[in-house]
């Protein structure tokens, strides 16, 4: 028997998009926002973001949650 690894890593691929597409909405319908980037600390409660899709943002708060 041959599998196609090709049409394997395709059907994974696609299945990964859409649990992403579909977390992606949960995050927007909830309210909360989600920034996608390397954080570190920069003082109490305040976290620098390096954003995955270039530039860097501040962000301060109470609660800071990390993945």
């Amino acid at each position: 028997m041959t599998i196609n690894m090709e049409g394997v890593r395709a059907r994974k691929r696609h299945m990964v998009d859409g649990e992403i597409r579909l977390h992606l909405e949960l995050y927007k319908a909830s309210g909360a926002e989600l920034i996608m980037g390397e954080a570190h600390f920069i003082a109490p409660k305040t976290v620098e973001v390096r954003l995955n899709d270039g530039g860097a943002r501040v962000v301060a708060g109470d609660h800071v949650f990390s993945m």
